[in-house]
C-alpha cells in the first residue's frame, strides 16, 4: 500500500486538523519508502520500540506519543538522538497520532466507555464541533447500565486495568452510576467531570492540587496512571487498522510498550527503624 494511503487511513480515524494547538501529531520522520508492506504500532517512539519495529520488518512505526513537542537539534547523545539514528538508518517512517486520536470519542479513545457500555455520553472538554451532532474533545462521561456499589465498580475496573496500582483522591461514593474518564493526563478535568454528573473520574497523572480540588468538589478521582489507559487505546487502534487492511493492506504488528513506573516491593518490618 502506498504511504499516502496508509497515512490517509490513520487520519480518517485521527484527523490532524483536530489536534490540540500545542501538539505535533503527524509525520515525525520521513522515509524514502513509498510502499508499505508492514506497519508497527506502539505507544511510545522509544529507541527500544523502534528497534522492535525494525526487527519485525516494519516500514512505518505509528505511535501515540510524538517524538518531540518542541523542535530541537540532536545536539546530545540522548534517547531522542538514538531514536533519530535508528529510524534514519533503517529508513523507517515514524508517524504519531496523539491528540488527533485523543479527541475522537467514538474511536479507540472511547474504549473504556465501550467496555462499561456507558450511555448518555458527554465530552468533558469540547475542542471542536465538526457538525451539529458531533462533539470532539478530551474525556468522556456516561451512565453505567446499572448503579454499582463502589467496591463492585472497582472490582469490575481491575480486570480492565491489570497490574495497575491505582490511587484514589477525593470522596468515595457509596454507589457509582455515572463514570467519567480521560486517557493519559486528565486531572484538570475534575470540575468538568463533576459538572457532567460523574461519581468518579478515572485518569492518570493526577497532581497534588488536582487531588485537593477533588476533595473540594466531593468527587472521587481514580489515578490509574498515564500508561495503561493509552496503551490499551493504542492496541485498539492497531486492531482497527488491521481489520481495515485485512486482505488488502499492510500487515500490522502491535508492539507492547513498557510502563516506566514500577511498584516498590513491600517494606520489611523494621527496615526504616
Amino acid at each position: 500500500m502506498l504511504i499516502s494511503d496508509v497515512i490517509a487511513a490513520v487520519e480518517r480515524i485521527a484527523p490532524t486538523a483536530f489536534q490540540a494547538a500545542w501538539d505535533k501529531s503527524g509525520i515525525q520522520i520521513a522515509s524514502h519508502k513509498t510502499e508499505i508492506g508492514k506497519a508497527a504500532l506502539a505507544l511510545d517512539p522509544t529507541p527500544g520500540n523502534i528497534r522492535r519495529a525494525v526487527a519485525a520488518g516494519a516500514d512505518i512505526l505509528i505511535t501515540h506519543h510524538p517524538l518531540l513537542l518542541a523542535p530541537r537539534l540532536p545536539s546530545s547523545l540522548d534517547a531522542y538522538h538514538q531514536a533519530l539514528a535508528l529510524a534514519l538508518a533503517a529508513d523507517l517512517w515514524l508517524y504519531a497520532a496523539h491528540t488527533s486520536l485523543d479527541v475522537q470519542p467514538v474511536g479507540p479513545a472511547g474504549w473504556l466507555a465501550e467496555e462499561f457500555s456507558l450511555t448518555g455520553r458527554r465530552v468533558l472538554e469540547i475542542t471542536a464541533r465538526p457538525d451539529e451532532r458531533t462533539e470532539l474533545g478530551f474525556g468522556l462521561a456516561g451512565d453505567l447500565p446499572r448503579s454499582l456499589p463502589f467496591a463492585e465498580f472497582i472490582a469490575a475496573l481491575h480486570p480492565l486495568l491489570p497490574g495497575i496500582a491505582m490511587r484514589v483522591a477525593g470522596s468515595t461514593p457509596r454507589t457509582v452510576a455515572r463514570v467519567a474518564y480521560c486517557p493519559g493526563s486528565g486531572g484538570q478535568l475534575a470540575r468538568a467531570a463533576k459538572e457532567a454528573g460523574a461519581d468518579v473520574l478515572i485518569t492518570g497523572d493526577v497532581r497534588y492540587h488536582a487531588a485537593l480540588e477533588a476533595a473540594e468538589l466531593d468527587l472521587c478521582v481514580i489515578d490509574a496512571g498515564h500508561f495503561f489507559l493509552e496503551e490499551e487505546m493504542t492496541r485498539r487502534l492497531a486492531g482497527v487498522l488491521a481489520e481495515q487492511w485485512t486482505g488488502g493492506g499492510p500487515k500490522v504488528e502491535y508492539i507492547r510498550s513498557q510502563d516506566p513506573f514500577a511498584a516498590l516491593p513491600a517494606a520489611k518490618p523494621g527496615l526504616c527503624a
